[in-house]
């Protein structure tokens, strides 16, 4: 009787079982990107839950911290650099530029992205939120003088 040859399959070493993927707590591990793209897809698929993730987000959106807004704008502006002051200020192929002109310059920039913030929820009609952004910032102004 002839005997089968019996192929033996070649045990998984641990490198093979560390590259299945982590799929538990994957949505924890998302960007902000992947998220959206998450949401997009589920409320797609589940029309009926728009009315809850609209709730949710004016939930969310109408609740800005005032002290976040703070610790970030008094961040932002503290972490200015003599350098990049330096940098723009003085003469260039353009012209010359005011120190004065060019730390103003970086004064805007630095809560650019706060004040933009605020003006999108006053958009959204959302003028509490929008106060509370307004109020984060002062506080933040007001913060980073006496840093």
């Amino acid at each position: 009787m002839p005997t089968k040859k019996r192929r033996n399959k070649p045990m998984p070493t641990p490198t093979d079982r560390s590259r299945k993927p982590a799929t538990a707590g994957m949505l924890e591990r998302l960007g902000a990107d992947e998220l959206a793209a998450v949401l997009r897809s589920l409320l797609r698929k589940h029309p009926d839950l728009k009315r809850d993730a609209e709730a949710m987000a004016i939930a969310i959106v109408s609740s800005p911290s005032v002290e976040d807004i703070a610790d970030d704008v008094r961040t932002n502006l503290t972490s200015l650099d003599v350098d990049e002051l330096s940098g723009r200020a003085g003469k260039h192929s353009w012209g010359y530029v005011e120190p004065a002109q060019a730390a103003q310059e970086l004064l805007e920039e630095a809560i650019a992205e706060s004040i933009a913030d605020m003006n999108r929820r006053m958009d959204l009609g959302l003028e509490a939120a929008s106060e509370a952004i307004c109020v984060g910032i002062v506080s933040g102004l007001f913060r980073a003088s006496s840093a």
